[in-house]
Formats: structure tokens, sequence, C-alpha cells
């Protein structure tokens, strides 16, 4: 490297100001944002939503500089001088360097930021890889594909090629999504072009997530791979004396291997507005429109003794499992629910017992035997992933309530709710069985930990988390998110069970009975479980409660509660004031006095002039009505018991007959 190369960039106004600007906006960020407060991964994440502008700056940089010596003669001037000097192999150290130094320079701040403003230490060991995949290795690719277009002899081509690529991996082509399917596939083809270009961080308007990190799964990490070894083949060709050049066709070959790679199935988060990604839930019902409200699951005819399950993470989720089935009457048939992103790739008799053939339709898969069994160890191997349910070699995200392992019988997977939309259905469960889990990465699990990637015990449901997770030192609180944690571990696990604490408090207040939300674990995952269509932040099992951290309350343990109640769906369906009730409760465990001025205003507006006489008004009027004598607490009890228990009164009649003769007395 020559010190003219130096020279000549430093006394170009232009490269020094585009520097200066890469500095100061990276750099000023980052000391602003740590000033406010704003944790390691705060940080991280804002600085890969803005990834395109940085890569942009070094584009203009990189083509500005690379391109002087055609533009300004300078490359005749040096031909001219002899002694084998090369403007273009003198530049590419320059910029290396310098971009070097700048990402020294961000991971100093980002390291600095998180020693001062994290709870724990979490971040400094973590961000190396999301801090590789979403700004370093975007921004050499940038790089390297600009300067093989501006140290070309013919500069307008390269240029063409250098604004086509910036708009492949911009948020605008990004943002080209369809939210409901075509009728001919054009989205499939434009997702297939695109995918190449992937290489910055996807869906930047949304929060980041604190368990699965930034996007390092191993198809992302593959397509950037891919173009690091493109761009190195091809300045091997360019650059590189004979003997060099025969390194590219290597060096090509293993970039064509890394992009067929990455284009096989993989498990992927990406919270976008596709009609197959958070839409995916209106989708499956709008094509199924038998999904109904919740149903009793219907006996199946034999139960899952045992799971004993291989769990190997890598592109997607493979499982290998033996399952002990016992059935009252010796059948031929065992009917599962799987979801269908998995794919069955085999199925057999684990002993021997019998012959067993299999047959899939959409959730459902049929295992039947060449003679009837009571009894049946089986074998199955699969493999896939969920569309929002993510599950890849570093980070899961498998809900006890999703069929990603099978289920008995045949489930809902979605279910709606009249008036209040629908989701995937959180009360799938299985009979108390006995289970076993291995690994071949640690997980945060609903089942105790018998070792080194081993899992075990006696639970109705198979809830696998892995990630930015770490496991709590508590008995109730099983583990926490560092990420973005602002205080410590013990703070948080005490705050948790503060909330579920009060959450019980608020609900017995109102004399509704909690003896089954009592003594659970608190399994805590990202928000982002709720963030899609059809998904939740709150659901209960038997032995624990999968939650987000915060959300936790006696909205969403009675919500929960009710949406669960199978029996009396119908009453409610029927009923004007349980069509309201949601919207009366929520909020108001602490402040029951809302409930009466809600009904207060609501009956105010009905009589405007305009507003007509109907069912439902005079019901809300007799409602309100009751509501003036008595006092905001008793209203608010009388209305939550009614939603738990609508059998007990038949109806809106029989409710506000009682709530009539409530009032009376307290007159």
């Amino acid at each position: 490297m020559r010190s003219w190369a130096w020279k000549i960039f430093f006394k170009s106004r232009v490269c020094v100001c585009l520097l200066f600007l890469l500095w100061g906006a990276a750099g000023g960020l980052l000391a602003f944002l740590t000033a406010m407060g704003a944790e390691g991964f705060l940080l991280l994440h804002t600085l890969a939503r803005g990834g395109f502008f940085f890569c942009l700056g070094w584009v203009c940089l990189t083509f500005y500089y690379a391109s002087h010596a055609g533009n300004s003669g300078l490359r005749e001037a040096l031909d001219a001088a002899g002694g084998n000097r090369s403007y273009e192999k003198e530049a590419l150290p320059v910029l290396g360097i310098l971009f070097f130094l700048w990402n020294l320079l961000l991971c100093g701040l980002l390291a600095a930021a998180s020693s001062v403003n994290d709870a724990t230490g979490y971040f400094l060991s973590w961000f190396w890889l999301p801090y590789l995949c979403n700004i370093l290795l975007p921004g050499l690719i940038c790089l390297m594909l600009t300067y093989l277009a501006a140290s070309g002899k013919r500069l307008h081509p390269g240029l063409t090629a250098v604004i086509a690529f910036l708009f492949l991996i911009s948020p605008m082509a990004e943002n080209f999504v369809w939210s409901r399917k075509p009728a001919v596939p054009v989205d499939a083809v434009w997702n297939a072009l695109r995918w190449p270009f992937t290489i910055l961080y996807q869906n930047g308007d949304w929060a980041g997530n604190v368990q699965a990190g930034l996007q390092t799964e191993p198809a992302r990490i593959s397509v950037l791979l891919f173009w690091l070894f493109f761009c190195g083949a091809f300045l091997l060709w360019r650059n590189g004396k004979r003997k060099i050049r025969i390194a590219a066709l290597p060096a090509g070959a293993v970039a064509l291997l890394f992009l067929i790679y990455s284009c096989q199935p993989a498990s992927l988060f990406r919270i976008n507005r596709r009609w197959d990604g958070i839409h995916k839930i209106a989708w499956d019902l709008e094509q199924a429109p038998e999904a109904e409200t919740l149903r009793k699951v219907e006996d199946p005819g034999f139960t899952v003794d045992a799971y004993g399950l291989r769990l190997v993470f890598g592109r997607e989720l493979q499982v290998e499992g033996e399952l002990t089935l016992s059935a009252e009457e010796p059948r031929q048939e065992f009917l599962f629910t799987l979801d269908d992103g998995y794919r069955v790739k085999e199925a057999r008799a684990a002993g021997g017992e019998a012959e067993v053939e299999m047959r899939r339709e959409g959730n459902l898969l049929w295992i039947l035997t060449d003679r009837a069994v009571g009894e049946l160890k089986l074998f199955l191997c699969y493999e896939g992933h969920h569309e929002l349910c993510y599950a890849y070699a570093g980070a899961a995200m498998l809900p006890g309530w999703l069929p990603w392992y099978p289920m008995a019988g045949e489930r809902q997977t979605a279910i709606e709710y009249p008036g209040n939309g629908s989701e995937y259905n959180p009360y799938n469960s299985v009979p108390e069985a006995d289970i076993r889990l291995a690994s071949n990465m640690p997980l945060i699990t609903n089942l105790e930990e018998l070792g080194s990637g081993c899992y075990g015990g006696r639970a109705d449901s198979i809830t696998v988390l892995a990630g930015a997770l770490v496991p709590a030192e508590d008995e109730v609180v099983l583990d926490y998110l560092p990420l973005g944690l602002v205080q410590s571990p013990e703070k948080f696990a005490q705050e948790q069970k503060e909330d579920y604490r009060e959450a019980l408090e608020d609900l017995e207040r109102y004399g509704i009975d909690t003896s089954s939300l009592k003594n659970k674990k608190l399994l805590f995952l990202s928000e982002d479980i709720g963030r899609m269509d059809g998904m939740e932040r709150v659901y209960l099992f038997r032995d624990y409660i999968l939650a987000a951290p915060g959300y936790i309350s006696a909205d969403s343990l009675y919500s929960r509660m009710v949406r669960g109640d199978t029996e009396n769906q119908r009453i409610r369906e029927n009923s004007v004031i349980l069509g309201k009730l949601q919207n009366l409760l929520t909020g108001n465990w602490k402040s029951p006095e809302e409930v009466r001025q809600s009904l207060e205003r609501e009956r105010s507006f009905r009589l405007l002039p305009e507003a007509g006489e109907d069912r439902e008004g005079e019901i809300l009027d007799r409602l309100a009505s009751c509501g003036e004598k008595l006092d905001g607490e008793r209203l608010f009890s009388f209305l939550a018991d009614f939603g738990l228990h609508p059998e007990k009164y038949g109806g809106d009649e029989g409710f506000l007959q009682a709530l009539e003769e409530a009032a009376a007395r307290r007159k």
C-alpha cells in the first residue's frame, strides 16, 4: 500500500466529507442514545434498522474514490510513471482499513453503552454474531461489489448494476408484499428473485426480537457467505496473478453451494404484511370456513402415555421420536394432529409389533396398522417449521399449544371468537404424559433439566424456547430475557411474581375462584408471540403460565378463563351484555367505578333524538339503571361472574333479573 493513495483520499473533499458523515452519523447517534440511557440491544437494533443508509454511504464513498483514477486521468499518469503502480489495487486497502476502523469505533461504543446501561453482561458475549450479520458483513459486501463496479474500464454499466443492487436490498423492495394471496403466484416469483439480496436486517419498522436476536438464522448467514465468496472470486480473478486466479474457481463454486443451501426450506422470523406472514391466521380461516368457536376435543380412543423426542435445530427443526400409545380396545387407526408445516419422513412400529402406513391431510396424520393393537410404540421422524413459531439453530419459540409435536385426536388449530376476531387455538394440550427431550442446543422448557441437553417430567404440553434466554434462580420464575433488561434478574423475577399475585388478588376481590390459577410456574418469552395476528401474550397450562414479561394481569387471566369455557359459548354468542363485556372490564379491575361511568355515557348517547330504540338499547338501559343503584365494585362483581358463569343466569334476561333484585335490596 502506497502513501500516495492516502494522500489522494484525504485531498478529496468529497471523500473526506463522506467519511466524516459516516463516522459522525453512526458514532454521534450511538453516543446520544447512550447518554439517554439506551441499552446495548436497542443501540444495535437501531444500527441494524439504519443498515441500508450506512451501506449507501459506503457505496458512495467507494464508488467515488475507486473511480477517481478514470475520472481524473490518474490512471494514465501512473502508467506513464511506470513502476507497476495500480491505483485500483492501492485504493482497496485504503477503503478496507477505513471500514475496519469505523466498525471498531461502533463496537467500542456498543460495548461502552452496554457496560453503563445494561443490567447484565450478557450483551457483551452475545452481540458479535448479530453485529457481523447486520452491520459488518452487509457493509463489506456493498464495499466489495461497488469496488468491482467502479474499478472496471466501463463505469456506466457498473454504476447501473450498483443502483439495481441498492434497490433490491433497500427497504423499498422489502415493502413489496401481498397482503392477500394473488391468483397468479407473482409473489412467489418476487420473493425468490429478492431472496439472494436480503443481506440487510428485514422489517426494520418493527421492534427487535430480544429472544431470537437480529435475524441470525442459518439461511440468512448462507446468503451473506454467498456474496462474500462471490465478490472474493471476482476480486481474485480481476486483480490476481495467473496462479492466484485459479483460486477464483473454487471460491465461485463455494459461493454457488452457499446460495443453493440458503434456498432450502428454512425457519425464518419475519413480521411483515405478507398473506403468509402475520396474516396467515386470517388466510387459514378464510380457506377453512369450518373453523368455529372453540369446541370440546373428542376422545380419540387412545392416549399417548409417553413422548421421547430428539430435537435437532438446523435450518429448521428435525424431530425423531418414539411415542408410546395405548388404547382401551385394540384398533388399527390412530389419528394425530401435527402442524402441516412439518413433513413426516418416516413412521414405523418401533418394536416391529405391526406394519405401519401413514396418510396425511392438512394438519391431520393417520397412522394405520395392518392389525388391531392395544399398545404400540410408534417411531416418527419429521422435519419442517411453522411460519410464525420459529425453530432453528440458535433460537426457538414453540408454545405448548402448537401441534409441533403429535397430539392425539383431531384438534382445532384456529378458532373464532364472534365479534372478537380469530386466533390460533391456545387451549390445545395433551393428557398428562411422561415426556423426555434431547436437544442439540440448550433449551428453556416447562420440563426439568435432567442433564446437558436433556429434559423430562410429566406434563400436559411441551413448550420449547431457545435464544437469548437465561434460566432464573427462582422457584416460580423459570427464566428471563437479558437483552434490554434494565434491572437485575432478581428484581425482574420479583416484579413478575408481584404482577401474578396482584392479578390473583384482583380476581378474588370480585368473587372469582382462582384455585385453578394458583401455584403455577412462570415461563417467559419475547413479546413477539403477540405481535402476529391471531396470537396473544399470555397462555395458561396446568402447571405453568407462558407469557411475555409485564403482561400477566387480571384482564389476561380472566380472558383466558372465559374463552376456554367451551360449554357455554352459545349463551355468550346470544348475549348482548357479554358481547360488550370484554370492553367493559378491560383495564378496570382496579377502578370498577369506570364501568358504571361507561354505561352512563353509552346510555346518554342513545337518548339523543336521532337514536332509535332497540333490544340492545333496552338491555343496556336496564343495566345502566341497576348501575346507578349499585356501587361500582358490586356491579363489576356481577358482570365478571356473568362472563365466567353465564349458565347460572341462562342469558341476559336472567342476569338482569338477578341484578335488579340485588339493586332493589341495596336500595
